[in-house]
């Protein structure tokens, strides 16, 4: 098991913790990964995704898993 990063990924996710987004759980976990993966990573949708699901703890923050292609 590789290390994922969490540093930029807690401080991003408490920062928008603090403004109510208004969202069911699956989209806000989909917004919030968007969001913070294109400040911590900034790259396209699909590198977006990718980081998420390979290098970024922001999975376990949220506990939701993002899966990689194959």
């Amino acid at each position: 098991m590789r290390p994922r990063t969490v540093g930029v990924e807690a401080a991003a996710l408490w920062a928008m913790q603090q403004v109510e987004l208004g969202l069911c759980r699956p989209p806000t976990a989909a917004a919030i990964g968007s969001t913070i993966g294109r400040m911590a990573a900034p790259a396209s949708e699909l590198a977006t995704h990718d980081w998420l699901g390979s290098r970024s703890g922001l999975g376990e923050l949220l506990d939701v898993e993002w899966t990689t292609r194959s």
